[in-house]
């Protein structure tokens, strides 16, 4: 097993960059993450409760104290750059395309070859659309360069990269379209299979490189790993596919025919930048191969059922995952100086988890409070994930003579069940209160309530307000979100939650209870993929996203989504059956859309109008 790391990381908020940072912090690493809005990483990776990620503000084009963060990392990954897709290519568009990357890696490179420790390895994301097309033969690295402006840019692009060489060992990424049905070219074409178009440019016997997005993170960790790797890599699978091929596998998963657009539609909707990626590359992973590289995922078909949920993700290469060994059990959550020991002689050491949300519970306490002693003597511990917070769950704990740990008021609070016992809670600052009240004071038929993580205590000073509970009706709710926006949500000063019936949560900035369930699953020492999650409500999205997980009872198109294992029926029998499933034979198998935590305002497609 590798040693952890300290890795470097720009472009962390794309579509690949998201799915790499859950992917390096399972597999135990710490992470310093360069991003333009460091509010916006902050929530999205929950870098507020999570002590291995560290946000940097900063932009990889400009030098800055980014660079002497970057010397002290163990590995860089540079990804960032201006997606090609961002929207149709205009001259301002092209030189966001060409600065972003070109001077981006410019400075990047000169972190890594002034420093002082240089880290181990650069990893540089580049592309296949460097290579020529056309020629009729395999690619293999480091290949030969063809002609317009996406060459022209990758070009010069790998050789700022190359200038770090003296000082670490430099690895050009190729990347080719990534099949990954939350990101990138694969998710903005799925609308258009759905109704049986095909919109890109290849013909139907044109050589089309891929590679599915599990086996591209495995490719950056081999690079990472591999002190013999080094130059031009090409990250594909190990067989290109044609045009024909991708629309037949499509069409099949789809149960549609889909037919390509014709190429005039296609030059008009796309401009320059179809004419760009148009073309036959066979592009080959040679020095992969060389290097003893496993993929996971080399059929397209394969790949394009999981991305549409009609496959399981297998395992990643040399997960270890199977069965855990034997720990000792606690009770306790790792960020509390008290630990509770089970003794010796009883239940046997924890290896995985069932998350459970009140609504998933339903009337079933005592079918549910059976199951929860059931899954402990088979060393499978629960965990409850609440919106609400002290007030609500106690009675739903003693029903169910719950022990475990509960996550309590979106994320803010940590509870221990058995104890009663606040572990952790994340107050809102004062400020931040009285501005949230003065900025809502005006609306009517609006009623704003301070919820703190325990009771107040006779003698004592008043608890802190960890939530702020918004109610009223339609407009009066919106009328609110549009108050909450500027200065406060869009400035990560407080998370935002959509509830059921015409209600508004508040915590502080970079809260959610998928934060929560990390620190449940570190104090564990357990990884995501050892989380089964039942969600009920888009303020699940987060915990979703984190791990393997059902979306029970009515289920909004958004949780539908990011559940891997897609909706569940509402009864209590198919839950535990699901559980039975999936854990009863002491593995249970990889989380397959673990992509980060995602802070957001449930409900709504993007912050508060």
């Amino acid at each position: 097993m590798a040693s952890q790391r300290r890795i470097f990381i720009t472009g962390a908020t794309g579509s690949i960059g998201r799915r790499l940072v859950a992917d390096r912090l399972d597999r135990g690493d710490e992470l310093v993450l360069l991003s333009r809005r460091p509010d916006e990483a902050r929530r999205r990776f929950a870098a507020v409760a999570n002590p291995r990620v560290h946000v940097l503000e900063g932009d990889p084009t400009v030098p800055g104290r980014w660079q002497a963060a970057l010397a002290r990392c163990d590995a860089v990954v540079h990804l960032a750059g201006t997606p090609l897709a961002a929207a149709r290519w205009n001259p301002e568009i092209r030189n966001s395309i060409r600065r972003s990357r070109i001077d981006g890696t410019f400075q990047v490179a000169f972190a890594v070859r002034t420093a002082a420790r240089p880290p181990e390895v650069l990893i540089s994301a580049s592309g296949t659309d460097l290579l020529a097309c056309d020629l009729g033969r395999p690619l293999e690295e480091p290949g030969e360069a063809g002609q317009g402006f996406l060459a022209e840019v990758a070009t010069h692009w790998e050789r700022e990269a190359m200038r770090a060489s003296a000082a670490s060992r430099v690895i050009a990424l190729r990347m080719p379209p990534v099949l990954d049905g939350d990101g990138g070219l694969l998710a903005a074409v799925l609308p258009w299979w759905r109704r049986g178009i095909d919109p890109l440019p290849w013909r139907r016997g044109d050589a089309v490189p891929w590679i599915h997005w599990r086996d591209l993170l495995e490719a950056i960790d081999h690079a990472i790993e591999s002190p013999s790797l080094a130059g031009a890599v090409h990250a594909v699978a190990p067989e290109p596919t044609t045009g024909a091929e991708l629309r037949r596998a499509a069409g099949e998963l789809l149960g549609r025919r889909i037919h390509p657009l014709p190429r005039w539609i296609g030059r008009l909707a796309g401009g320059e930048m179809i004419a760009e990626i148009r073309g036959s590359r066979a592009v080959v992973p040679a020095a992969l191969a060389r290097s003893g590289f496993e993929w996971i995922v080399s059929d397209l078909h394969r790949a394009l059922a999981i991305e549409l949920g009609r496959s399981p993700l297998p395992s990643r290469r040399g997960d270890a995952v199977p069965r855990l060994p034997r720990r000792p059990t606690s009770a306790s959550i790792v960020d509390h100086p008290a630990t509770v020991t089970a003794p010796s002689s009883a239940l046997p050491a924890v290896r995985a988890v069932v998350v459970l949300t009140p609504a998933a519970i339903g009337d079933a306490q005592a079918r549910a409070s059976a199951a929860i002693a059931r899954w402990r003597a088979m060393g499978i511990d629960t965990v409850l994930a609440a919106n609400d917070g002290h007030e609500s769950i106690e009675s739903l704990e003693r029903g169910l003579g719950f022990t475990g740990p509960a996550i309590l008021d979106l994320g803010a609070s940590l509870r221990h069940g058995s104890e009663r016992r606040l572990l952790r809670a994340t107050a809102l600052p004062d400020e931040v209160v009285r501005e949230v009240e003065a900025r809502l004071s005006g609306i009517l038929s609006l009623e704003v309530k301070r919820r703190a993580a325990e009771p107040a205590q006779p003698g004592l000073a008043t608890p802190p307000t960890v939530r702020l509970e918004v109610q009223g009706n339609a407009a009066a709710i919106e009328s609110a979100l549009s108050r909450l926006a500027e200065g406060l949500w869009r400035d990560g000063r407080i998370a935002v939650f959509r509830l059921a019936g015409a209600r508004v949560a508040i915590t502080a900035g970079g809260i959610d209870k998928a934060a929560g369930l990390q620190r449940v699953l570190r104090s564990l020492a357990l990884p995501p993929t050892r989380a089964l999650v039942f969600a009920s409500g888009d303020e699940d999205l987060g915990m979703l996203a984190l791990c393997r997980g059902f979306a029970t009872g009515a289920a909004t198109a958004r949780m539908k989504a990011a559940a891997s294992e897609g909706p569940l029926a509402g009864s209590w029998a198919a839950i535990e059956a699901a559980v039975d499933a999936v854990w009863s034979d002491g593995s249970g198998g990889e989380a397959t859309r673990a992509v980060g935590v995602h802070s957001t305002v449930p409900g709504s497609e993007g912050p508060p109008a």
